[in-house]
């Protein structure tokens, strides 16, 4: 709930107070509500820069207050309490401080580990012998929900944590005295133990005189070797450092895994870095992700001659804006990555063309609906095909079917900016990639709806470095890797578990590169 601005010289700090409700009791003309209440303070650019907690008791009776009685209380018990906060719950962001210490390995009696990781928003489970992957919604702070897909409104598994308070749980280790049950009436309980995990470690840069922030992961095997080392970069979107559904924080387990060091981190304007993201372009996305090479590079703990670059989808466009920024990575691994061959206008085309194809939209709709799309970006480029841009806009506006799937009749030259107009949709990557020299790795799927897999790896077999690039399918795959039936069964949301060969496939590479340094 915000609730106040306060301006100190040209500073301003927003104020926002929120409650969990633990219990109404109703009374005689009124009731007793008890509960917890966080306050916090951002700055402007919603860096957050103070927070406190408290425990209240309100009684209204008649209408008026009688008993408005408060006194302090912990993050632990704010965030453990069970239920939603009251305000957005449906945007309630996990605070790092206390769910980071839920994340990590879980080792069971069955011989099989479960791997929990989390986004600003929720906590997914990734089951390491049948790669089932849930996303969890919370009860409370150590109690969790999954079902029978990544969501699952409906999920009856429990996922319940317990930390010993003796130990506690610390935020710069993973690891500690924690354990995991997991509960199903269609199965015997599991009972997991977390196991010592990676070491964290607060980290950021400076790019276009930007500060962003993130984290160093280590290994939980200490080392005084250098180690090789990679930096995750973001798909599309708001995205902090754990990425879309936390598939940057699966990525970065399995390069830990692998004896690499990881660097993840927010997205200008995003969780605790600065800056401004609706106006960022591959330019700016590319030299953020060139800034976090850099820095990555000049740790003492890396190999210096060992630094890449990995991530999903929109990386790939992101990781050739970097290198044509001046970017230099040993090695990129990529997955899913339009941006490996393709223009953003040729990647838009392809992805209404599948998707109103799977919505079961006649051919003569679909048709026209890629022509509008195609003629509204010619008119981006030239402004003599502006009359052709509204003519046939003004035709297809007329099929009801068509109505979400047009661009503007008009390209506007005022007013708020949208993706096309921050993110060059003429971008072509393959110069760029037929440039690289480094090791590159392209993992993608049979049935992608976001990337025309047979174009990506015809264009990118044609401009391969000889001897430096690799390329693989996983057939029955979607866009992020998970198992799929047909090119319209691309939603994660409604997909249950990851390709088979997914994890394989990247372990094989990881060990390749790790390999190649030391041999």
């Amino acid at each position: 709930m915000f609730i106040d601005q306060v301006r100190d010289g040209d500073k301003k700090t927003n104020i926002d107070l929120n409650f969990r409700l633990l219990a109404r009791e109703p009374r005689t003309g009124g009731s007793v509500d008890t509960g917890f209440y966080r306050l916090t303070a951002t700055d402007a650019q919603g860096v957050e820069s103070f927070r406190s907690y408290g425990r209240f008791a309100v009684s209204i009776e008649r209408g008026e207050f009688v008993l408005d009685a408060n006194s302090a209380a912990t993050r632990a018990e704010f965030e453990s309490a069970v239920g939603p906060v009251m305000f957005a719950s449906d945007e309630e962001r996990l605070d790092p401080e206390y769910y980071d210490a839920l994340t990590g390995r879980y080792a069971g009696d069955d011989g099989c580990e479960v791997l929990v990781t989390r986004s600003a928003w929720r906590l997914y489970a990734l089951d390491d012998c049948d790669l089932r992957w849930r996303g969890l919604d919370r009860v409370s702070g150590t109690r969790w929900r999954g079902g029978t897909t990544v969501i699952d409104a409906e999920g009856k598994t429990d996922y319940r944590f317990e930390v010993r308070a003796e130990t506690g749980a610390s935020r710069e280790t993973e690891g500690g005295s924690m354990s995991m049950r997991i509960e199903n009436a269609a199965a015997a309980p599991r009972n997991l133990a977390k196991r010592p995990g990676y070491r964290r470690e607060r980290a950021s840069f400076v790019s276009r005189g930007t500060e962003l922030r993130g984290e160093l992961l280590f290994p939980a095997e200490a080392s005084n070797e250098r180690r090789p080392a990679v930096v995750l970069v973001h798909g599309s979107g708001e995205q902090d450092r754990y990425g879309y559904a936390s598939i940057m924080r699966v990525l970065a387990e399995r390069f830990l895994r692998s004896g690499f060091i990881v660097f993840s981190y927010d997205k200008r304007g995003v969780g605790q870095s600065r800056g401004d993201l609706s106006s960022a372009g591959f330019d700016t996305l590319g030299e953020d992700a060139g800034a976090a090479l850099a820095m990555l590079r000049a740790r003492p703990e890396t190999m210096p001659d060992n630094v890449g670059i990995a991530g999903s989808s929109h990386a790939g466009w992101v990781t050739a804006a970097a290198l044509r920024g001046g970017a230099s990575p040993d090695f990129v691994v990529l997955v899913g990555a339009a941006g490996a061959a393709l223009t953003v206008e040729e990647q838009n085309l392809y992805n209404t063309e599948t998707r109103m194809r799977c919505a079961g939209i006649p051919e003569t709709e679909i048709a026209l609906a890629l022509d509008q799309q195609r003629a509204f970006f010619a008119a981006r480029r030239d402004a003599s095909a502006a009359d052709a841009l509204a003519s046939i806009t003004r035709a297809a506006s007329e099929r009801r079917v068509l109505a979400d799937w047009l661009f503007p009749e008009r390209v506007a030259t005022g007013g708020p900016k949208q993706w096309y107009d921050v993110l060059d949709p003429d971008f072509d990557p393959r110069p760029i990639w037929a440039a690289y020299r480094g090791r590159s790795f392209f993992l993608f799927s049979e049935f992608d709806d976001s990337t025309p897999t047979g174009t990506a790896v015809a264009r990118l077999r044609e401009t391969a470095a000889a001897g430096a690039r690799r390329i693989e399918t996983l057939p029955g795959a979607q866009h992020i890797g998970m198992r799929a039936a047909s090119i319209c069964d691309g939603d994660v949301a409604r997909a249950d578990a990851f390709h088979p060969d997914f994890f394989s496939v990247l372990d094989g590479w990881l060990a390749e590169i790790a390999g190649d340094a030391r041999s």
